[in-house]
């Protein structure tokens, strides 16, 4: 039986990306994450004696987004948010930490992508590392275009593969990720 992927330093870009969107379209709760959704009153009453059931809704609803972010963290990321006392704080501190947009960051993610290479490691594997890092780029707002991230595959693999980097080069239409990842598997 296959494990559930968790967030690791490997898997971070795709995990971010990928709850932003389902917590925004698919349960509208980006709200939470974002803050933007604010919690309501605790009490409604000054004496606090009545409780305001739509916050009992509003911090379920958020410590439920709690515990599906933490558990879908490893291990070694989990201590980052285990202690925080919202899924905004969750959240922030996710970005904090994978999210670094610092002029550092940048080039050694371009320097990573220009110098990955095939190796021999299964194809599949290669691709999927060469997105994971322009998605990395794409995150921190420094986006690398699908052109230039097929020039960046194509310089890095085996000789094996040249007949079908010369095709490409020749091609009329510029090809997509998919269609050469299609292409390459």
């Amino acid at each position: 039986m296959d494990q559930p992927v968790s967030l690791s330093n490997f898997y971070q870009l795709s995990y971010l990306e990928k709850t932003n969107s389902i917590n925004s379209y698919c349960f509208n709760m980006l709200g939470y994450i974002h803050g933007t959704l604010a919690s309501p009153l605790q009490f409604l009453d000054s004496e606090k004696q009545t409780c305001n059931p739509a916050y009992t809704l509003w911090w379920w609803q958020d410590q439920n987004l709690i515990s599906a972010i933490l558990g879908s963290c490893s291990k070694c990321i989990q201590p980052i948010i285990s202690l925080v006392a919202s899924s905004k704080e969750a959240w922030e501190r996710l970005l904090h930490s994978y999210a670094n947009s610092s002029r550092t960051r940048i080039i050694s993610l371009k320097a990573k992508l220009a110098q990955t290479s095939k190796g021999t490691k299964p194809v599949a594997e290669f691709l999927n590392e060469m997105r994971s890092i322009t998605g990395e780029l794409a995150l921190i707002q420094n986006p690398i275009s699908d052109e230039d991230l097929i020039v960046h595959i194509i310089t890095q693999l085996r000789d094996e593969y040249n007949p079908i980097v010369a095709a490409l080069k020749v091609r009329e239409s510029s090809i997509d990720f998919l269609e050469l990842f299609n292409k390459l598997n």
